[in-house]
């Protein structure tokens, strides 16, 4: 008799089923698994490859767009080392003298006469005379004061020493930061400035030249202190001009747009002051000179108009150099006395004695100059190190330092022109601080806007380049 299937055997039935099911069910699942394993891995590899890739990137990028701005700096000291002019020689600072316009040619004329009298002519230092006079002495305890003595001073005419200088480190910061079109230009302008002095140095050594000869003045009748105070307005007054009017004349013309000023910017709080007829407050309040001190503000620009007015007229006509006032200063400074070192320095220590021509000498400093910014601008943008990984991560990077460049450049168009404004405005209050608004202001807006265009342009612009290029070179 067959055996019938009882509700006990039915279940039995039903789990060998359900487990044949269910082992089909883990095998279909496992195969499936299997089979999406490598492609999840795959796109597990391809991912973090991406992500490693991305990454690189990134840290190549930040190696130079922390501070763009240094990018700019470094492109500058290249364009001017190249040239030889971040730390030019007296042949070149005496070239682009005689290059200014009417003013030039009188000063390289004085120039050349002081020369045969015996006078030197070189970078300043907290060793020079003058210097350690300022300073009150030439002990080592002094040296911070002579050192900074040495940073603040542009020049100075030394007529006792037979010594005129310039500020070499100064006019290499202002080339850099682009204050300034130039370091020859820089040092020509103030070497115009030192050499429009002469007239009343006799004035100058008797009561400006130390804390003693300062202190006497002290001691002296208001009257004679006032007329030392405007004797010696009167002096800076012709110096200041014959600065301003250099600057905006010469074989080198510079768009009004990009350079306001052919020497930099450096000149327009005396333009502005002179033009707003407050040069004499800015003398008494920003030079170093004891004897303005004595006038009130009101008879310093009295003194500094009446003289303009006197001497050379209107220095300004529709807000630009009178030629007539700029050839009459040129006049003025060709007829200035030339005399003989009272108390020479001696020579042999501003003199080159190297055994090279100037001819080699010059060229020698010009390839320093070269290899040196050159150096400086690799370091800084990482330019080394991308090129090392292609020619491509290396051109984008260069681009990329261009393009910031240009960012810093236009800023420092916009920045003088804000600086001008502010300064004319700034002249009527504080000449002190209106000696700062422009340098200020155009350095500012250079920074401000080289991080702007990093941030639109330069860094897309490497990073198109480095893409497009490397898979051509692929």
């Amino acid at each position: 008799m067959g055996k019938k299937d009882g509700p006990e055997n039915l279940d039995l039935k039903a789990n060998d089923e359900s487990k044949h099911v269910s082992s089909a069910s883990n095998t279909l699942i496992g195969d499936a698994q299997t089979e999406r394993a490598p492609k999840k891995i795959g796109a597990e590899q391809n991912s973090a490859g991406a992500k490693k890739q991305d990454n690189a990137e990134k840290h190549s990028m930040s190696n130079s767009t922390q501070y763009p701005a240094l990018n700019a700096i470094a492109a500058r000291s290249v364009y001017y080392g190249v040239q030889g002019r971040l730390f030019p020689s007296m042949d070149q600072i005496r070239s682009t003298i005689l290059e200014s316009g009417p003013i030039g040619q009188a000063t390289t004329h004085r120039m050349d006469s002081l020369g045969k009298a015996g006078w030197t002519f070189g970078s300043l230092g907290p060793s020079d005379s003058l210097i350690t006079k300022m300073a009150g002495s030439s002990d080592l305890s002094s040296l911070p004061k002579r050192a900074g003595l040495s940073l603040l001073l542009g020049g100075y005419n030394d007529s006792a020493a037979g010594r005129i200088t310039h500020n070499a480190f100064t006019s290499f910061v202002h080339t850099t930061v682009g204050l300034s079109n130039g370091a020859d230009i820089d040092a020509a302008n103030k070497y115009i400035h030192e050499l429009a002095h002469g007239k009343n140095s006799a004035a100058y050594q008797m009561f400006e030249s130390s804390p003693a000869a300062k202190m006497s003045l002290k001691y002296h009748p208001e009257a004679e202190r006032m007329k030392h105070g405007k004797i010696m307005i009167e002096e800076e007054l012709r110096a200041l001009f014959a600065q301003v009017a250099s600057n905006k004349s010469g074989a080198r013309p510079i768009s009004e747009f990009l350079a306001p000023h052919k020497s930099g910017i450096v000149n327009i709080p005396p333009e502005q002051a002179i033009k707003q007829g407050e040069i004499g407050r800015m003398v008494k309040d920003v030079w170093l000179y004891e004897g303005p001190k004595s006038l009130s503000i009101e008879d310093a620009n009295k003194v500094a108009n009446d003289y303009i007015k006197k001497t050379y007229g209107n220095l300004f006509v529709d807000g630009k150099i009178n030629p007539a006032a700029e050839i009459a200063v040129a006049k003025e400074i060709a007829q200035l006395e030339v005399k003989a070192p009272t108390s020479p320095m001696d020579a042999a220590k501003h003199l080159s004695t190297s055994t090279f021509s100037p001819k080699y000498a010059n060229f020698l400093s010009r390839g320093a100059q070269s290899l040196g910014s050159l150096g400086l601008a690799v370091s800084i943008s990482d330019l080394r190190n991308q090129y090392s990984q292609g020619l491509a991560p290396g051109t984008g990077r260069l681009l990329s330092v261009g393009a910031d460049w240009a960012g810093f450049e236009l800023g420092l168009a916009a920045g003088t022109g804000i600086g001008k404004g502010a300064t004319s405005w700034l002249v009527k209050l504080n000449p002190k601080i209106a000696m700062l608004a422009a340098p200020v202001a155009a350095l500012g807006s250079g920074i401000i806007s080289t991080h702007i265009t990093h941030e639109h342009v330069s860094s897309p612009l490497e990073k198109t380049v480095t893409k497009k290029l490397g898979s051509l070179l692929e």
